[in-house]
């Protein structure tokens, strides 16, 4: 009788001591849901759940403070509580890991395999992303702890990614709203210099047939129909305008710059990827993008169109441009 009180009074002081703690010798397993209860959160308490097959070196519960060392693979850490919005885990004063508990009892946070004795915490935080540091211009966050841009507000646009990315100025401010255009537009640099929906322009470009001359009904070379085609260009059409020996014309009827789209600018890239010093990325594609602007630059400054970069003009073909083109690639 002396020895079944003893047991039972044993029990009772392991059920009702404040500091409860596995450890040591034997490595800590769940072979089922353990609750932790009266866990601190704010200032009521909340229970928390150990999930089955969750290991570790040790887990302490001690003043409703919960923590545990040197976790396993898979220490999983929930709560059954819907008041916890979520399960954060710190160590070293700086929150690791953040997990929205947004089915109590299933939801969880797991905890990192490094070395080291990590404090769990139920939170009223709702979204972890709250706690990624702010981003100027910044509508939403990766997530934590990743963070950095996931979105922009109105005017910018994500540039990097994952946790280097952020938000940065579209050129000219135009709203996001633009960057989704209707049908029949894009979005492009308009012709005053800003930066909007535009309409999306079919250029008209004719063909000259290899072989023929003229009063030529039939080319000499190849026998096609000495008639001349005619025909509506769409942006993302490879074709371009030649001349009548074949090669690319030089001759071009308007300025051109940045955000354009057209066979114009298929041509001016053709002639420019002629010239690896000037192009080497050789790309035809007849959108005036930031690599044509270089290129054109590069034109400029080695036949003496403008001084440098930051010479007025740079990087758009202009009417002297323009002409030094018809003087360098010929008709």
């Amino acid at each position: 009788m002396y020895k079944k009180t003893k047991l039972l009074l044993a029990i009772f002081a392991l059920l009702v001591l404040p500091t409860v703690g596995f450890a040591a010798t034997n490595d800590f397993t769940a072979n089922s849901n353990i609750t932790v209860s009266g866990v601190t959160f704010g200032s009521i308490t909340a229970d928390m759940l150990i999930l089955s097959g969750s290991t570790a070196e040790s887990w302490l519960f001690n003043s409703g403070a919960f923590s545990a060392t040197n976790p396993g693979s898979a220490f999983q850490v929930g709560s059954s509580d819907s008041a916890v919005k979520s399960i954060q885990v710190a160590s070293g004063g700086s929150t690791l890991v953040c997990s929205e508990n947004t089915t109590p009892g299933t939801s969880y946070a797991t905890l990192p395999t490094a070395s080291g004795t990590y404090t769990i915490s139920p939170s009223a935080t709702t979204a972890c992303t709250s706690l990624c540091t702010a981003l100027s211009n910044t509508a939403s966050y990766n997530a934590f702890p990743t963070c950095g841009a996931l979105s922009c507000s109105a005017g910018y646009q994500v540039s990097g990614s994952g946790a280097s990315a952020t938000c940065v100025a579209i050129p000219g401010g135009v709203s996001t709203a633009l960057l989704t255009c209707n049908s029949g537009y894009r979005f492009g640099q308009n012709p005053s210099g800003g930066w909007s929906c535009i309409p999306i322009v079919s250029t008209p470009i004719t063909t000259t047939i290899g072989g023929c001359m003229h009063g030529y009904l039939f080319s000499a070379t190849t026998g096609q129909s000495c008639g001349g085609t005619t025909a509506s260009l769409p942006i993302n059409v490879t074709q371009r305008t030649g001349t009548a020996d074949g090669r690319t014309s030089a001759v071009f009827s308007k300025n051109l710059f940045m955000g354009m789209s057209s066979a114009d600018v298929r041509r001016l890239q053709t002639l420019l990827a002629s010239d690896k010093e000037i192009y080497p990325e050789g790309i035809v594609s007849g959108l005036y993008g930031p690599l044509t602007k270089k290129a054109v630059g590069k034109f400029q400054i080695k036949y003496g169109v403008v001084l440098s970069s930051k010479s007025k003009g740079y990087g758009n073909v202009g009417p002297m441009t323009r002409a030094k083109l018809l003087v360098v690639f010929g008709k």
